[in-house]
């Protein structure tokens, strides 16, 4: 043995102990394996490096130096030693005779086989049959923009060779709708053979096009156009054109049967929206390789964005880029320019329009008063927030604690003033503990500057803190300091009219949150509309379809409807029905002249609406959805949260008499100030890296650099990290990164690879019906509205401890919500409890139409059995078990844990170099946490750069669930595919006579249990992670071995019994509700019970 070589090892080792960010170091030359030996033999007996283990690398040459996470020396209860032991018993051991490495993949059900019923060679030739159209339509049509411009197009779609065209086109250009009727047109005109895909990315939208297009042809649904949907469709082989959705094609591509439907191609049409290429990365990656495979397709990309050069137009060859014109308005009688709009800014709507109290309270007393600020402060101390929320709080008051303790203006010029020229209606926060505000410290430490900018922000002197003291009392000096001055004559830039208009403005910002819809004055406005000006369209423009579906229900109980005037409603948002598009959409809006058709749009899906050339006059909010979610509801960080200034434009060009935009005239010049944040990527989600690699056909490179070109200006590090997520969870396999059958199962899932994987656990351990209430409700998002202040957190956070039945779980909630909700509704009363729940307006419908959904796609898998042979009650034997349900979030979910550090009073990962804390509303905080193991759905970061901010963890984790020790060690991490006979296991050699075993879980946490228990946990860690790879292979026979019943109910008695120990009370869930029908969620919306209210 090499003594220098054990002492250079020796002195790695230590590096590793010691050095805090690092967990793993890879050693790559080959080492005496004595050497090795003799120094695994002594970590164990040295305190210092018990938690270093040395464990062969997987390249097979050298080794690798982890240092895991201490986490337990296994006390368990007296019940929980019982169950284990008798799983050493009872359980057979054939469990390890049933793996079939050779069973048939999963396939994908989307197929396109019906274009190929037809053989004849006559019949393959698929001219469009002519088409008469109706003369109503026809003049509809000839206003669009896009219908003229296709007809005088010199330049044709050619048939003959491969050409990519780029048509861009505003929302009311009628693009969607004429480029099908263009291309049909000229194939039949022309005797050419015509077959298009179609793709869009939402179905609603798919819907939509089809019977809108089916109706202006006079055509049913399914002869010249079909549709083809993940779950259902309307397709023939007689079909010209074929609409489908993103997924749907992306589906399609798994299959090798989609190249014999691809050579049959003549037209691929892919509506882009107003998105960008990066936002789409995926699927302009499977376009651009269908057509260097297929010559003869014609690619037409529609896009809405009005970049100058076409941001598609880098990613093809032999680009043809189209530009329709804007649309002609069709009123000009008008003398106000242009064509006679009227235009009404927030300022405008304030002083003329809306009715709040604190609004009349200043326009009465802005006429007689002398100073409007101090008028200005004893309303915001009348009607504004006292305390905001917790997020908040932490985030403003972390803020202006780094102004008071430094000794000059950095804190204020590099992060708190850009910060506020975003959160304008924030300058006046006063910090919770010393009420001081930006403007107090600024005039005490005499920074002028700054003094003048918060002062132009629109900051009040004369908000009041402790003691009474306004920001002019903590000037030094008192009129001698220059600040105190600015202060003093501040009021005077308020003394003209315009001046005194902005104030409405900056008192309603203050009081209503500028980025919180008001449905309030929304409706005001629609009700001024209705009362003062003609008949006619009305666009009303929201970010999300809660608006939507709150300002509907708003309109629909106020006096709008009680006037004489008629007024009739259409409703669009993303989880429409295709009877309500039907019903609602398409035909509300013809021959309404004398009607107030009052068009509530979520803010993506503008271009449903039929009449968009006809729109009478707007209502824009201004707000877009938050994608990535809301840090500290109430403040924006990144702006993400407000409409582009393209969409505020085209809805003020689409007015054809009026405008209402409930934002200030200024809104729309930005500001060269930005807050400093973390650059933020394009991150990579493990469930696009999945579809990526399912569609992979070459495998010469790496899958990381076949990913990184598939997902291009996605961050190649995200993509390695979902990489070795996707490896860990089993859905990859080495050595080429192959998906696995479970890989395959959750793609066709499509909900994310740890819910779809959690949902694969239900099925196996017969809680299903559970677990599809948590999935779509994770699926659809938070039910809870996001409250503004303290009070509101408080009560929903008491509403929530009610729910959760001593489990502190946030998934014991959404259940306990939900069977509420349900029983509410079967009783038709649902509305009476919506108030004091909080919950956002229509998302328990969106979440029961979600459950449905998922059934019919479990249907679709051969999963969910209906009829003779039903199989739903086999698959809910353990429905009321909620440690079952918990198992199987933790097999789903893992590596997404945390672990508590009490000490510190948080939660950590990664031996410490990660720091978390729960979301507030959470029902898991640490003060209450009753294991020290937590599992999270998702995290979340305000991403704002605070320099030498260490004071406390920024990454918030949400939708948690606390797991006992025994729930970890059964049931994480059990089913990576290279680690199956281990069970994901390495156990540490250990010295004669010791009774204990130490071991790794994932290479990750060390355990110690008696040799007994770890004999019991080893053998259902492989057992289970055995059955789990059968279970993806067969789904349904797995399911009706005698050894997996056997198993289950193992598992079950064991967690059973653990759980009995750890939470104060033994919960049954009862969560199987009555409704298994789709929701109307349109114009329909309620209407039952709203009619029985009113009786």
């Amino acid at each position: 043995m090499d003594l220098d070589e054990l002492k250079v090892l020796r002195a790695i080792v230590e590096y590793v102990r010691i050095s805090e960010n690092i967990l793993v170091l890879n050693v790559v030359r080959e080492i005496n394996p004595d050497v090795v030996k003799v120094l695994q033999q002594g970590l164990p007996r040295d305190r210092m490096l018990r938690t270093i283990w040395i464990v062969p690398s997987e390249n097979d040459i050298g080794i690798t130096i982890i240092r895991a996470e201490s986490c337990s020396d296994g006390q368990f209860s007296v019940k929980t030693e019982g169950q284990l032991r008798n799983v050493l018993v009872c359980l057979p051991n054939v469990f390890f005779c049933n793996v079939r490495p050779n069973a048939r993949r999963v396939v994908a059900p989307v197929n396109w086989n019906f274009w190929s019923i037809v053989k004849n060679t006559a019949d393959e030739i698929h001219i469009p049959p002519a088409c008469v159209y109706d003369a109503v339509d026809l003049r509809r049509r000839e206003k669009l923009s896009a219908n003229w411009y296709f007809r005088n197009l010199m330049v044709r779609f050619s048939v003959t060779e491969a050409k990519v065209f780029i048509v861009h086109g505003n929302a009311d250009s009628g693009k969607r709708t004429e480029i099908v009727h263009y291309l049909l047109e000229l194939a039949q005109q022309e005797q050419h053979s015509c077959r298009m895909i179609y793709v869009m990315e939402e179905e609603v939208e798919v819907l939509a096009s089809v019977v809108r297009i089916c109706e202006e042809r006079n055509e049913p649904i399914g002869k010249t156009i079909g549709y083809k949907l993940n779950i259902n469709g309307q397709v023939g082989e007689m079909n010209n054109v074929v609409f489908c959705t993103t997924q749907t094609l992306i589906f399609s591509m798994f299959s090798k049967r989609f190249k014999t439907t691809l050579r049959k191609l003549t037209h691929l049409i892919v509506d882009c929206g107003d998105r960008h290429p990066n936002e789409m990365n995926l699927l302009l990656s499977l376009v651009k390789k269908i057509l260097q495979n297929n010559d003869s397709i014609n690619l037409v990309l529609l896009s809405s964005r009005d970049d100058e050069s076409s941001s598609f137009s880098g990613l093809f060859a032999n680009v043809l880029e189209l530009r329709i014109p804007y649309s002609e308005p069709y009123i000009r009688n008008l003398p106000n320019k242009p064509f006679g709009v009227e235009y009404y800014y927030l300022e405008d709507i304030l002083e003329k329009i809306c009715t709040h109290q604190v609004i009349q309270c200043i326009k009465q007393a802005l006429p007689t008063t002398d100073n409007a600020l101090k008028l200005m402060a004893e309303l915001q101390l009348k009607y504004g927030h006292y305390s905001y929320n917790r997020n908040v709080t932490v985030i403003m008051d972390m803020l202006i604690e780094r102004c008071w303790f430094a000794d000059d203006a950095e804190p204020f010029t590099a992060v708190l003033l850009p910060f506020l020229e975003y959160n304008k209606h924030m300058v006046d926060y006063q910090h919770s503990n010393t009420r001081l505000s930006a403007l107090m410290i600024a005039g005490a430490k005499g920074f002028i500057d700054v003094v003048k900018s918060l002062l132009i922000m629109g900051a009040n002197p004369y908000i009041v803190g402790r003691k009474s003291l306004q920001a002019m009392d903590w000037c030094c000096a008192g009129s001698e300091n220059v600040c105190w001055q600015m202060m003093q004559t501040a009021h005077h830039a308020y003394n003209n009219p315009a001046s005194k208009k902005s104030l409405l403005c900056q008192i309603y910002h203050k009081v209503c949150n500028p980025f919180i819809v008001d449905p309030g004055l929304v409706g005001e406005i629609v009700e001024h509309i209705c009362k003062n000006y003609l008949p006619g369209n009305v666009l009303v423009m929201l970010p999300d379809f809660c608006d939507v579906l709150e300002c509907y229900d708003l309109l629909r109980a106020s006096d709008v409807r009680k006037e004489k005037k008629r007024v009739h409603f259409v409703v669009c948002n993303q989880w429409l029905t295709e009877e309500e598009l039907k019903d609602n959409i398409l035909s509300s809006t013809r021959d309404c002249s004398e009607l107030y058709v009052v068009i509530l749009v979520a803010e993506p899906l503008l271009e449903l609406v039929l009449s968009l050339s006809c729109i009478d006059y707007v209502v824009d909010t201004g707000l877009a959805v938050h994608r990535s979610g809301d840090y500290a509801k109430g403040i924006c960080i990144d702006r993400s949260c407000l409409a582009t200034a393209q969409r505020s434009r085209l809805l003020m060009w689409l007015a054809q008499r009026k405008c209402f935009m409930l934002y200030a005239k200024n809104h729309l010049n930005g500001t060269n100030s930005k807050p400093r944040t973390r650059a933020a990527p394009n991150m990579a989600q493990s469930g696009e890296v999945l579809k990526a690699l399912v569609c992979r056909t070459k495998h010469s490179g790496t899958a990381l650099e076949y990913v990184c070109s598939t997902l291009f200006s996605t961050c190649s590090k995200s993509i390695e990290g979902s990489l070795q997520t996707l490896m860990l969870i089993g859905a990859i396999e080495k050595p080429l990164s192959l998906p696995t059958n479970l890989g395959l199962l959750l793609v066709q899932l499509d909900v994310g690879v740890h819910l779809g994987k959690a949902l694969l656990y239900s099925i196996l351990f017969r809680c299903l019906d559970p677990m599809l209430t948590i999935v779509a409700a994770l699926k659809v998002g938070d039910p809870f509205i996001e409250p503004l202040d303290m009070d509101g957190e408080m009560e929903i956070m008491h509403f929530k401890h009610s729910l959760h039945s001593r489990t502190y779980s946030d998934y014991m909630v959404l259940l306990r919500l939900y069977q509420q909700w349900s029983q509410y509704k079967t009783k038709q009363t649902d509305q009476k409890p919506l108030p004091s729940y909080h919950l956002k307006t229509g998302v328990m419908e969106a979440i029961s139409n979600t459950r449905v959904e998922l059934m019919s796609l479990l249907r679709l898998h051969g999963i969910v059995k209906c009829g003779y042979g039903h199989n739903t009650e086999q698959l809910n034997l353990n429905a009321d078990s909620f440690p079952m349900v918990k198992g199987c979030l933790a097999a789903g979910f893992f590596p997404q844990v945390a672990l508590a550090d009490y000490n510190k009073m948080q939660l950590v990962a990664s031996c410490g170099t990660v720091r978390f804390k729960t979301h507030p509303l959470s029902v898991v905080q640490m003060d209450t946490l009753p294991t020290k193991w937590v599992i999270y759905n998702r995290k979340q970061d305000h991403m704002l750069i605070v320099p030498e901010n260490t004071k406390d963890a920024e990454v918030q984790i949400m939708d948690n669930t606390p797991i006992s020790e025994v729930m970890f060690l059964l049931m994480c991490g059990i089913d990576r595919k290279d680690k199956l006979d281990t069970g994901n296991l390495q156990v540490r050699e250990q010295a004669n006579g010791k009774e204990t075993v130490q071991f790794l879980i994932d290479q990750k946490y060390m355990f110690e249990l008696p040799q007994e228990m770890f004999d019991a946990v080893s053998l259902i860690r492989r057992t289970l992670g055995h059955l789990f790879r059968d279970f993806t292979l067969n789904l349904l026979q797995t399911m009706e071995r005698k050894e997996t019943e056997a198993l289950v109910n193992a598992v079950k008695e064991v967690l059973n019994a653990e759980e009995s120990s750890v939470f104060p009370t033994t919960t049954i869930v009862d969560t199987r509700p009555r409704i298994k029908s789709l929701l109307p969620m349109g114009a329909f919306w309620n209407y039952t019970f709203d009619v029985h209210a009113r009786k």
